[in-house]
């Protein structure tokens, strides 16, 4: 009988992609560089920012290589931050892919320059839901940026 993949735990984790990628396409540069009053950061913060923690996550972490994310000089327009979107993403759910559901349980040592608080024996499983929980937060961060720019954010 086969094992369970990883992957198979995470059905969901593009639903949100789905539902708002398409809307984000139209984002000009203007507004992925505005910030309301108030507000610390700008939505092409925001969109960079998952993929750049994707992308330390998975390659730094689970996979053990050097990773330099992409910085904001690499990613100047919204296609070129969708477009690492779909890379990061792609990346680790290849990485799960090739994951047994019972190696989420192994544990790790969180590297230097992970900024959360500490987590206790931190799992694999705990670090793709952290990478999945991220994406959320800050998706609800861009969409609520855009309603205080007087913009209709995509429908859920």
């Amino acid at each position: 009988m086969d094992e369970l993949k990883a992957v198979e735990l995470f059905p969901h984790v593009n639903d949100l992609r789905n539902r708002f990628f398409s809307s984000y396409k139209e984002l000009t540069p203007e507004l992925l560089a505005q910030k309301p009053e108030g507000i610390p950061n700008a939505i092409g913060f925001h969109l960079r920012h998952i993929a750049q923690a994707e992308d330390w996550f998975v390659q730094g972490i689970v996979l053990g290589q050097e990773v330099a994310p992409k910085r904001k000089t690499e990613l100047p327009d919204i296609d070129s931050i969708l477009a690492y979107l779909e890379q990061t993403r792609e990346r680790t759910l290849a990485t799960l892919c090739k994951m047994e559901a019972t190696e989420l349980a192994n544990q790790f040592t969180m590297p230097e320059g992970f900024r959360g608080d500490a987590v206790e024996n931190p799992t694999f499983s705990w670090l793709f839901s952290r990478i999945f929980d991220h994406e959320v937060y800050h998706l609800a961060q861009v969409n609520m940026t855009l309603r205080l720019l007087g913009k209709e954010p995509p429908s859920m």
